[in-house]
């Protein structure tokens, strides 16, 4: 331990690369995120990505393609003609050019169906003055396909002071498939939160369940564990479906459902 040398250690040489980020769904408008990513041994001193707002970008449907422009005063791309529509179960393809950087393109499928009715089982236990919330989703899975999903959940009270606060149920896991029990029912862990009681004039819960492609899972999944994570496990990558680049290009569609507890 007292001991100390020198090393060298020879590092990998790579390259900036553009990193893209478009999550699609139906009725919702187009937005695609691109930033230069540094490699992690460059020498750049601003580690942080930066926005690049000059490339050429197109996406299309298989038959029909649209240019994707910066919107002014915005961080993102978007169709100014709004002439490409995004529907369930079709497949988009995306593809972009910068200077000094190499392009990158992607593809990705809306699913077909998705789940628009879940139960949702909430219970109260109390310890003290601290309180115990609990709450867990119960779905039919899609038969027939391989589908993947994300639940959220959120508990909003409002305060007699006129205020409000909001506190996230925590999962064990917000990510689950149909592997091995495709068309069967679905029961998620129990999510819970602690709070201790204050002066509430009433609460309701806001529920969120998304039915969306293995891409927008996986990438979604693999940022979670890489927050989350055991520190013993072996660190790794973030999930990408981009070509020459880094990011995803996801589908999905969401289900929200209130219920007001009192």
């Amino acid at each position: 331990m007292a001991c100390e040398r020198d090393a060298e250690i020879p590092l990998p040489k790579t390259d900036p690369k553009m990193g893209l980020t478009c999550f699609l769904s139906p009725g919702q408008p187009i937005q695609v995120y691109l930033q230069r990513v540094e490699p992690l041994f460059s020498q750049a001193t601003f580690r942080l990505p930066l926005l690049i707002l000059d490339a050429d970008m197109f996406m299309s449907n298989g038959f029909d393609t649209v240019r994707l422009t910066a919107k002014s005063g915005e961080k993102f791309y978007v169709d100014t003609s709004a002439s490409l529509q995004v529907s369930a179960g079709s497949s988009y393809y995306i593809w972009a050019s910068s200077p000094q950087l190499p392009s990158v393109s992607a593809s990705c499928t809306v699913p077909k169906n998705y789940v628009d009715t879940f139960l949702i089982i909430y219970g109260v236990g109390s310890n003290g003055s601290d309180s115990t919330y609990q709450l867990s989703f119960d779905w039919n899975d899609i038969p027939g396909e391989a589908n993947y999903y994300r639940i959220m959940a959120e508990n909003i009270d409002s305060l007699a002071n006129g205020g409000a606060e909001g506190t996230s149920f925590f999962f064990t896991t917000n990510y689950y498939n149909d592997i091995g029990r495709d068309g069967q029912r679905i029961q998620t862990g129990i999510g819970s939160y602690f709070t201790i009681p204050g002066d509430v004039s009433s609460r309701t819960i806001t529920t969120r369940l998304v039915t969306c492609d293995v891409n927008y899972f996986r990438y979604h999944l693999s940022t979670e564990e890489a927050v989350n994570g055991n520190p013993f496990v072996q660190p790794s990558s973030l999930f990408s479906n981009v070509t020459g680049g880094v990011g995803c290009f996801g589908a999905y569609f969401h289900h929200t459902y209130q219920k007001r507890v009192f």
